[in-house]
């Protein structure tokens, strides 16, 4: 197997346009197996983000990647997921979001390809999410979000991921997070529900420590 990798970076920071920043990494990847077979692929990810909530008004951010099957061998003996769609060209989205500013008291508005960390299960989807700033002694937040689950290599139409939370500091170095979340999946035979709830409890102890 041999790779090749190159990595650029770019960065803007004029005073009448939205700073921003970002990494572009292509990879190339050639394998040899039996019987003469062999495979040939071109890789790229992209990572930008642009603008500022505060000095712009918005900020925004997208982590993709494509993959190029060179050869198209469709019968490889090295086919893998990308290969899953057919042809010869795979795009994938990881997330692709805005934020924007709704009060002083709420954190951004964040609006589309997203994950929310902290869940009892995985919530990667493409929708809406809503928390409020920490206050009060507690450090108390609160927090919404809902939208259609993300599925690269299957589909995901008429499916819900929603959920809310609540997070406080219930004693010094402590993080506590309550969550109620419901899943929604369409299957041949109906809508499959499950509501899940979790509860996350963290203690510090130390400067780089954290006991979850």
């Amino acid at each position: 197997m041999v790779l090749l990798t190159l990595v650029g970076c770019s960065a803007t920071s004029e005073d009448d346009a939205p700073a921003m920043s970002g990494t572009l990494t292509a990879q190339y990847r050639m394998r040899d197996g039996e019987a003469d077979t062999e495979d040939h692929d071109l890789f790229g990810v992209a990572s930008v983000r642009a603008g500022d909530v505060e000095d712009n008004g918005w900020e925004a951010s997208l982590l993709a990647r494509v993959n190029r099957d060179l050869d198209a061998n469709d019968a490889s003996i090295f086919g893998g997921l990308s290969d899953a769609e057919g042809g010869s060209t795979d795009f994938d989205i990881y997330h692709l979001w805005v934020d924007l500013p709704v009060g002083e008291k709420l954190e951004p508005l964040r609006l589309g390809r997203q994950i929310e960390p902290g869940t009892p299960e995985s919530a990667w989807f493409d929708g809406a999410r809503l928390a409020t700033r920490a206050r009060g002694e507690r450090r108390w937040e609160y927090g919404v979000y809902a939208g259609q689950p993300v599925r690269l290599y299957e589909s995901s139409s008429g499916d819900l991921t929603g959920g809310a939370w609540v997070a406080a500091q219930p004693w010094e170095g402590a993080r506590a997070r309550l969550d109620v979340m419901r899943l929604e999946d369409e299957v041949n035979l109906g809508t499959r529900r499950d509501d899940l709830v979790g509860l996350d409890l963290r203690q510090r102890a130390g400067e780089a420590l954290f006991l979850d």
